[in-house]
């Protein structure tokens, strides 16, 4: 039997090898086919080119070239689309789920404004300078530049503090209009962030385990379009670049994706959580800098296609220069890196110093400008966001470093990232296996149950991961053996029921329990069918046998109002009820009232009705006792 990926229903063998069935190719054979062809494309390309082979110059060939990359292209796409659909990463139509929507209609109108008035203002450059006329700033456009940087700086100020002035609740609802009417703009671009995500980059390889097969596939997907794009004719040398441009584009936004999962895991203290987009599988932030840094090849190589593109006129040579210096790949190169020191460290220093470039290539047509302004501005733009994300990410791992190494901070666990690399440190490979050291082992802080059993599981028996975690649960915690059992049956992707029923009998008849463990396993088997009755055993055992404390509140009061690790059974819920209002009896912990009021629309009708009626019970004690910590019980009726 197999759980579903919701948990909701168990799936028998044949039905897990049905969808089996269904699902594409292997993935690193899927990449591997596409870097293949790419390779032998590049290969046909560069000795058509240079052998002057006469059908080059067909109409056929140029035919033969298109059918050829979107052969490379398209089928690998097409099946990790589908694969894609059925691990429900993407929805199989428009209106199915998973929904992304997570770029809103402001935002997408305001990109796209911004883009137009540049887009404008450039043309409107252009146009002066083709007439021989120069474009000059109005004194005004300064007066409102300055303006609007002032009205930021005030709203970031003074926004929190003026949030309910009829100034702030009209920006509001203007806002909320122009998100309504941008809203399909907005699911436009989060539908091809989702493509870049879960299609491209997968395609390039970045999703695989092992680094230096990503780093092969990333550059055997890069390279070979490079070459072609240099080689092949104009305008058909763009399409390969605006692929690999479209490749730097889906790496980098799947790194982003996962960065935001690494929040949001530190931010609930869950690695499996379903909130978690894609999850931490790799780290690409190497992958991300190295495509990054491919730019500087195919920036140079698209400047060359479009020049080619526009008859030869579009860039000049300086006086004194060969004409063959246009088809030279090292003089592109040379003019697109006089133009990033231009603007390096991302401002015109150039332009205030009046440094002109010394390079052989120069600009010629007006059009030629556009070019270099957009080739700048991906430049400058990509670099400096990519910068300055890898620093905050830097300077983010070594403060939580810092701060799990600190004894009076209560974090008990790592980054996911961070993670592995701290664990390897407690073990070295001795003998054939894994051994912990001791001395390690005891400096190590606490580090939190239930990710240690997490990774237990998860990880090979025989690797270093593993050694180390289960190290760390036998010298910084009590448990028996039974309950680690039991843990990693429940934890396991496929549960088998008996296996799990023999496990609890042993863990009662141990009569040795962990409050954490016990916990894991409860969430574990959280909206699993055919497991009620073991999960209403672990929660009462949690109940009975547990010694009341902070932590057993708690977890009590996730199990009631969470909406995350709730438990999907009333009948637990209505048990987790009783016991927080025995608790709250003995200390008015305001976070029960505040448990008891997030779950008083309770969806089990007896559940809603047992805290309604405690939660008047509560209010006419706080009536009795003014003085206790019942600020959090309400007058009004629970929504």
């Amino acid at each position: 039997m197999e759980f579903g990926r919701n948990g909701a229903v168990l799936r028998t063998d044949e039905e897990a090898e049905r969808e089996n069935a269904k699902r594409p190719g292997n993935d690193i054979d899927l990449c591997i086919q596409s870097v293949v062809h790419l390779g032998g494309y590049a290969a046909l390309v560069t000795a058509a080119h240079l052998n002057g082979w006469e059908w080059s110059a067909s109409p056929m060939y140029t035919i033969a070239l298109a059918a050829g990359f979107a052969c490379a292209i398209l089928p690998v796409a097409f099946a990790f689309a589908e694969r894609a659909i059925v691990e429900f990463r993407l929805p199989e139509h428009p209106n199915a789920q998973p929904a992304y929507r997570h770029i809103g209609g402001v935002t997408a109108v305001t990109a796209l404004l911004v883009l137009i008035a540049i887009c404008v203002v450039a043309a409107k450059a252009a146009e002066s300078l083709a007439t021989n006329q120069e474009f000059n700033i109005p004194e005004y456009w300064g007066d409102i530049a300055i303006t609007f940087v002032a009205v930021l700086f005030a709203s970031a100020i003074f926004g929190p503090r003026l949030s309910n002035t009829p100034p702030a609740r009209w920006i509001r609802s203007l806002s909320a209009k122009i998100d309504r009417l941008g809203g399909g703009l907005g699911r436009l671009f989060s539908v091809a962030d989702s493509w870049l995500v879960f299609i491209v980059a997968p395609m390039v390889g970045v999703t695989q385990k092992r680094t230096r097969v990503r780093y092969g596939l990333l550059f055997g997907n890069i390279a070979p379009c490079c070459v072609a794009a240099w080689f092949l004719p104009s305008p058909m040398g763009l399409v390969p670049v605006l692929w690999s441009l479209l490749i730097v584009t889906a790496v980098a936004r799947r790194w982003a994706w996962i960065e935001d999962d690494r929040e949001v895991a530190m931010l609930t203290g869950n690695f499996s959580s379903d909130r978690l987009r894609v999850g931490f599988d790799q780290d690409l932030s190497d992958e991300t800098l190295w495509s990054y840094l491919s730019l500087i090849a195919l920036l140079p190589i698209a400047m060359h296609q479009l020049n080619d593109w526009g008859g030869g006129h579009l860039f000049a040579v300086k006086e004194g220069a060969s004409e063959t210096r246009l088809s030279d790949f090292w003089a592109w190169l040379a003019f697109y890196g006089t133009e990033l020191a231009k603007s390096i460290p991302f401002v015109d220093w150039s332009e205030i110093y009046s440094v002109r470039a010394a390079s052989d290539i120069v600009m010629g047509a007006p059009a030629s400008r556009h070019v270099i302004f957009i080739v700048r501005a991906v430049t400058d733009l990509a670099f400096l966001a990519v910068l300055l994300q890898a620093l905050a990410i830097s300077a983010r791992t070594r403060k939580q470093i810092d701060l799990f190494r600190d004894p009076e901070n209560p974090l008990d666990r790592l980054d996911p990232f961070v993670e592995p690399i701290e664990l390897r440190k407690l073990v070295s490979y001795e003998n054939g296996a894994w051994k912990a050291d001791p001395a390690l082992i005891a400096d190590f802080p606490k580090y939190n149950a239930m990710r240690l059993h997490e990774l237990r599981i998860k990880s090979d028996e025989n690797g270093p991961i593993h050694a180390a975690a289960t190290a760390l649960l036998r010298a910084h915690r009590e448990f028996s053996e039974p309950i680690e059992q039991l843990a990693k049956i429940a934890g396991s992707k496929t549960v088998n029921l008996a296996q799990l029923g023999a496990a609890w009998q042993r863990v009662v008849h141990a009569g040795a329990y962990d409050l954490e463990t016990l916990e894991y396993v409860r969430k574990a088997l959280n909206r699993k069918s055919q497991l009620w009755d073991i999960r209403t055993q672990i929660v009462r055992t949690i109940i009975d046998r547990i010694s009341p404390s902070p932590e057993r509140t708690t977890i009590l009061r996730h199990m009631l109002s969470d909406r995350l690790i709730k438990d999907s059974l009333g009948e637990i819920r209505l048990m987790a009820v009783e016991q927080l209002f025995e608790d709250w009896k003995k200390s008015s912990d305001g976070r029960i009232v505040d448990a008891f009021n997030l779950a008083s629309s309770d969806g089990h009708g007896e559940v809603k009705t047992r805290i309604r009626s405690l939660l008047e019970l509560m209010r006419a004690r706080a009536k009795d006792t003014p003085h206790a910590a019942n600020e959090g019980i309400s007058e009004h009726e629970p929504a």
